[in-house]
């Protein structure tokens, strides 16, 4: 077969019209922030647990549940773009609440009891390596500025 002739083949599958390029980059954005958090699941696992539901053997389920929260996070942001909802901090929380809806847990701090699965302030201070982020008493009044 020439050259030519495959050309012509390939551009006969017409292959844009079968990617679902919404659904390719919300599955990318996806995996790639659960990554961020610690998850293992690779791409393919990604696709197959937003797909079918198929949890991947031999991760630990709080990376399929991490995966499922985001993405339900992620459909709620974009419907709320799409509406042109404000940015409160009460959205603010109701986004992460949805982040962390089934991996998130109530924790107990000096200032009260925290449930994370709600979307609620942290009561705790924040350090990632050798970063540190606004102190948990300031978290309030910077969101809602």
């Amino acid at each position: 077969m020439q050259v030519v002739e495959l050309l012509k083949e390939y551009q006969a599958l017409n292959l844009s019209q079968n990617i679902n390029y919404d659904k390719f980059s919300r599955y990318s954005i996806t995996h790639h922030s659960t990554s961020l958090e610690g998850s293992t699941l690779t791409q393919i696992e990604t696709n197959l647990l937003l797909d079918e539901n198929l949890t991947p053997k031999g991760k630990p389920i709080e990376y399929s549940l991490m995966t499922l929260d985001h993405e339900s996070a992620l459909l709620f942001i974009i419907d709320a773009a799409k509406q042109n909802t404000k940015i409160t901090s009460e959205f603010i929380q109701q986004v992460n609440a949805k982040v962390m809806a089934k991996t998130g847990s109530v924790y107990n701090t000096v200032f009260g009891e925290i449930d994370a699965s709600k979307g609620a302030f942290r009561k705790g201070n924040v350090v990632a390596g050798n970063r540190y982020f606004p102190n948990f008493d300031k978290v309030e009044a910077l969101t809602k500025n």
